[in-house]
């Protein structure tokens, strides 16, 4: 039995998307705001929200932060902007409850790099020591430039700037 559409208690819903029903309408809006949302951001279909005005609409920040959130299965603190399934979509809300690589620790594949002004994020792919060039740290990202998921070296691509988080 289908239940009562979240936003239009009067219609039943034709679908469930995360943990809540839509109808109709609400599925052709989220799936036409969708086709808005970058490339690189995926699932490109939860990166959309309901206005107060009640259309939906492409969200226009944290496709980094959407995306390592996904990754990891991250939820969205409490009271903090969320997709429809409920990953974060700020890199400072990823990062709550998390703490930073200090010097001491070694960087590992999975810990999360940011970059020194805090706009963009990834996910450490790999770590090796290269015995002429030293430690090596590859970072996989929602590329904004390119549109796509791209793994780039840290001190190359990234100019070897950021903090880790695990």
């Amino acid at each position: 039995m289908r239940r009562a559409c979240a936003h239009h208690p009067s219609r039943k819903s034709v679908e469930d998307y995360g943990d809540r029903p839509y109808c109709q309408e609400c599925r052709h809006q989220r799936t036409e705001a969708a086709r808005y949302v970058d490339r690189s951001t995926t699932p490109r279909e939860c990166f959309v929200a309901r206005s107060p005005s009640g259309h939906w609409s492409a969200l226009r920040e944290g496709g980094a932060a959407h995306w390592v959130a996904h990754e990891l299965s991250a939820k969205a603190p409490p009271a903090t902007p969320a997709c429809l399934l409920g990953c974060p979509l700020r890199v400072d809300d990823l990062l709550r409850n998390r703490r930073e690589v200090s010097a001491g620790m070694r960087i590992s594949r999975g810990d999360i790099w940011v970059d020194l002004d805090g706009s963009h994020c990834g996910l450490v792919d790999g770590v090796r020591h290269h015995p002429e060039k030293g430690l090596q740290i590859t970072i996989r990202h929602a590329s904004r430039e390119r549109g796509v998921v791209a793994t780039d070296d840290f001190h190359t691509h990234f100019m070897g700037r950021g903090a880790f988080y695990r």
